[in-house]
């Protein structure tokens, strides 16, 4: 019922989720109600973004983050996609790069560095009424090669810089860590040999 991250039927996805999930319940031997959703598609796609702010107070404060943080996100995008995660980097501090905590500093110009993940829409609202109709409420939604990172790399490995490589059946994702943060996300589909000519 699903390929390559989407839902291509609605009933078989369902049947195999709620296979999946008594499995899980079984092992584990704990009930489930709510879901962290992962989602793995080549229609994920994501983009580095900057933003600046000026540091009207000359030390920067939690308001001066978030207006460079808004102001990174404010970029055109298709009707069509919606945004899983903004995932703040790093911060520029008067040129200074690299800055991880610019709060209290003195300075006049705040930039902020984000990466931005987005998916289409209608492969989320097709993957969350699979899971709502199943029954489970919906925690979280996160894109997979964050949830692979966070159970496979450290911190060290993420700061020196590393490229994380999840195969799967129908899709195979990438990540590229570097100074500690994100910096590339994509994920392709696996070459099937029913696809040849």
């Amino acid at each position: 019922g699903i390929k390559q991250g989407s839902v291509i039927n609605l009933e078989m996805a369902m049947e195999t989720l709620n296979s999946a999930i008594d499995e899980a319940k079984s092992i584990a031997g704990v009930d489930v109600k709510e879901i962290t959703l992962g989602i793995s598609a080549p229609s994920v796609s994501s983009f580095n973004s900057y933003g600046l702010a000026a540091v009207e107070s000359g030390e920067v404060t939690m308001e001066d983050l978030a207006m460079a943080i808004k102001t990174a996100k404010a970029v055109p995008m298709s009707a069509d996609t919606e945004t899983l995660h903004v995932l703040q980097r790093d911060y520029v501090v008067d040129g200074q790069t690299g800055v991880t905590e610019p709060i209290g500093m003195f300075a006049v110009r705040l930039e902020s560095n984000v990466h931005i993940v987005v998916v289409s829409s209608r492969l989320l609202q097709n993957v969350r009424k699979c899971v709502s109709s199943c029954g489970y409420k919906i925690n979280n939604t996160v894109v997979e090669q964050l949830a692979s990172s966070g159970a496979t790399l450290t911190s060290n490995e993420k700061e020196m810089g590393v490229c994380l490589v999840n195969i799967g059946a129908d899709t195979t994702s990438f990540s590229v860590f570097a100074d500690g943060g994100i910096c590339y996300t994509s994920t392709t589909e696996n070459f099937n040999s029913t696809n040849r000519y």
